[in-house]
């Protein structure tokens, strides 16, 4: 699994792959169940939290699953402890197949991050899982 920091550079993976496949309601054909299997949940799950400074501290939120073409993409909210100790507040997230990015507010990041949420993560069949 790729980790994306979220600086500039971190964007250019997923936003490639995502540029090749197109969006997923450009998609079409069957890649796979519209539900995550537990092997896809346990795979982004953990490149999430082991991006955090306490992986044991995460706390995922409003997470939802999409099949865009043959990538399981996850997408949702992070919070965990900085180096004091403290939660950081809700970081937005997405696993796009094997890249994981996690939105840390860096200057000059966020209309990239924008967009790849909104080629990742909006429209299509999303499925909702409050127990992420």
């Amino acid at each position: 699994m790729r980790i994306h920091s979220v600086g500039l550079q971190g964007l250019i993976g997923p936003a490639f792959a995502l540029a090749i496949c197109g969006s997923a309601s450009a998609q079409e054909g069957n890649y796979g169940p519209p539900s995550p299997t537990a092997a896809e949940i346990a795979k982004a799950k953990s490149g999430v939290l082991n991006q955090l400074i306490d992986p044991e501290s995460g706390r995922l939120q409003d997470v939802f699953f999409k099949r865009n073409g043959p990538y399981p993409t996850f997408c949702g909210a992070v919070n965990g402890k900085n180096k004091v100790g403290g939660y950081v507040g809700a970081q937005p997230f997405i696993v796009f197949g094997n890249d994981v990015t996690v939105y840390q507010g860096r200057p000059g990041t966020q209309a990239a991050f924008t967009r790849m949420w909104s080629l990742a993560c909006a429209g299509g069949q999303q499925v909702q899982l409050p127990n992420f």
